[in-house]
Order: C-alpha cells, then sequence, then structure tokens
C-alpha cells in the first residue's frame, strides 16, 4: 500500500497546486497552502483468478488547506478553487502506480483558529475510490 500512496503523492506534487503535499499531519507542511493524502478505508476485497488475486477497492481522500494572509479571503479562495478544479479534471478517471483512481465527491469549507489572534483556512476535501489489485500471499 505504502507504494500507492507514494505514487499518487507524486502526482500531487508534480501538478504544483499547493506548496506542500504530505501524506499524513505528523510531515512537516512548508508554506501557505498544503495537500494531505492519504487512504482511509478498504471499501471492498473480492478474489480474482481462484484467490491467487484479490481487487481492493479502497477509499483515499486529498485535504487541501491554504492559509488566508492578510484578511485575502478572496485570494485563498480562488486558489483552492482554482486547486480542486484542476485536482478533479486530473482524477476524474486515471491510473497511477498500477491503480485506477477516480473522483467520488468534494467538499469545501471556511474554518478559522483562535489561538493567540484569529487565524482563517480554506479548505476541501475530495474523496477518491482507488481500485488496486492485490497478490494472495498464500500462494
Amino acid at each position: 500500500m505504502n507504494e500507492l500512496e507514494v505514487a499518487i503523492k507524486e502526482r500531487l506534487e508534480y501538478l504544483n497546486l499547493a506548496d506542500t503535499v504530505v501524506l499524513d499531519f505528523n510531515e512537516r507542511m512548508d508554506g501557505d497552502s498544503v495537500l494531505i493524502f492519504g487512504v482511509r478505508s478498504l471499501r471492498s476485497l473480492e478474489p480474482v483468478m481462484d484467490g491467487k488475486l484479490y481487487r481492493a477497492t479502497l477509499e483515499g481522500h486529498v485535504t487541501g488547506v491554504w492559509k488566508v494572509k492578510d484578511g485575502d479571503v478572496t485570494s485563498a479562495v480562488t486558489s483552492r478553487n482554482d486547486a480542486l478544479e484542476r485536482l478533479v479534471e486530473e482524477f476524474l478517471y486515471t491510473k497511477v502506480g498500477g491503480a485506477y483512481v477516480r473522483v467520488t465527491k468534494w467538499e469545501k469549507d471556511i474554518r478559522q483558529d483562535v489561538m493567540d489572534d484569529r487565524r482563517f483556512y480554506v479548505l476541501f476535501d475530495v474523496t477518491l475510490e482507488i481500485k488496486v489489485n492485490v497478490k494472495s500471499r498464500l500462494m
């Protein structure tokens, strides 16, 4: 699974939609925007070829976060929307790292964080359906 996640991360980096692309929240995030990719769940696992191979359907998510700088919400929203549009175009239905990947839904949001001051973030979450063949280790 790690190879697939890395392949999707590399595709996201190639698209150059955000300052940073990470696989989880533990990685360092640089800049004013970030894409976070992760495979969240296994939806189904079906045997094919007499159980020698399985077709896994996974659910992945790409979360994009943009910091609102100097109170300029419009600029952050525009950047987020442009990135979302390009991401949906790229992953409408494609092949990455031996897996078929397609967008199944997306959501947009705006959040605030109150620490020493009030900061705003605009974000999106894109749900991906990932279908990949997995070899059985019991052969």
